[in-house]
């Protein structure tokens, strides 16, 4: 699995801020050419999401709860995480959707599966339009409205575990501009078949994350389903990084799956620490949570 700008594309909390009201109308957003929404009720189908060069935007087998996440990320550009989306019917999480529709402007060459660290300048505009859109769809067809509390969860803090800084054995610094190779400014070898591609990461099979040339928010970003928490970056460190990290996830684990797992049995909170020198620490952070207060099965093609 690569981490792309398309894998936008994994409680309870006093509220400590103001409430802002989002919705697709205020102020206006611009509008998909054309979007067709038809039920998917295949028992298990294969979720694709993607934008073409041409504009054209395709969720296939996707929730509404997906399709709300894609919308409404963070003001950073984060993914929201599950304990950041609250309220709504059942069926958000249960009842399947494909959607088609047209977005204008895409620029020339336009790649929606680039890693998030190797994107451009016009490739994040581009995306920026395609979730405006869908929120101006959401509230049209699925007449969403939304607002957000800032509202205190537990997170965990992704911090240096040494004392003097040092990092581990599996983390590495590393001199690369990914948008500059793209534009073949610079010049590299073609990425390994087991490694991730520039700027961003690849998902081994279970418990093994490999990532080339990415930030340290882009990994804290990569970790919350993983560890079941928002991910803050605190460490501190500067540039790209690769890294390679291997753990035995608990579910795997204990259910026997025939799966290649590591044989020394660690957690991913202990290969965190042992193999990049990294800590993942429990603590309480104000957050931005989405709050459904409307939502309606949609109007189908």
């Amino acid at each position: 699995m690569v981490k792309s700008y398309l894998a936008w594309l994994l409680t309870t909390g006093g509220i400590v801020g103001a409430v802002h009201v989002l919705t697709a109308q205020t102020p206006p957003s611009p509008e998909f050419e054309a979007a067709s929404i038809k039920q998917n009720t295949s028992v298990n189908a294969r979720r694709n999401l993607a934008v073409t060069p041409g504009g054209r935007f395709a969720a296939t087998f996707t929730t509404l709860r997906e399709l709300v996440t894609l919308a409404y990320t963070l003001p950073s550009g984060r993914v929201r995480h599950d304990s950041q989306i609250s309220g709504g019917p059942s069926w958000i999480n249960s009842d399947h959707f494909d959607v088609v529709a047209k977005a204008a402007g895409m620029p020339a060459g336009f790649n929606s599966n680039v890693a998030a660290g190797a994107a451009v300048e016009d490739e994040v505009d581009a995306i920026e339009q395609v979730r405006l859109m869908l929120r101006t769809l959401l509230a049209d067809r699925f007449k969403l409205t939304v607002h957000t509390k800032i509202m205190n969860r537990p997170v965990y803090a992704l911090v240096v575990a040494r004392p003097d800084g040092r990092i581990g054995p599996q983390l590495h610094k590393i001199d690369i501009d990914c948008a500059a190779l793209r534009d073949r400014v610079q010049r590299s070898a073609p990425p390994e078949p087991d490694k991730a591609g520039c700027g961003g990461f690849k998902l081994l099979g279970p418990g093994r994350l490999t990532g080339h040339a990415v930030t340290m928010s882009l990994l804290a970003v990569s970790l919350p389903r993983s560890v079941g928490r928002i991910v803050l970056d605190r460490t501190n460190l500067i540039g790209v990084f690769d890294l390679d990290l291997e753990w035995t996830p608990e579910q795997a684990s204990s259910s026997g799956a025939s799966v290649a797992l590591p044989t020394d049995g660690v957690s991913i909170f202990t290969a965190v620490q042992e193999q990049l020198g990294l800590k993942l620490e429990s603590t309480q952070s104000p957050v931005d949570v989405l709050v459904i207060d409307r939502v309606e099965k949609p109007t189908l093609d």
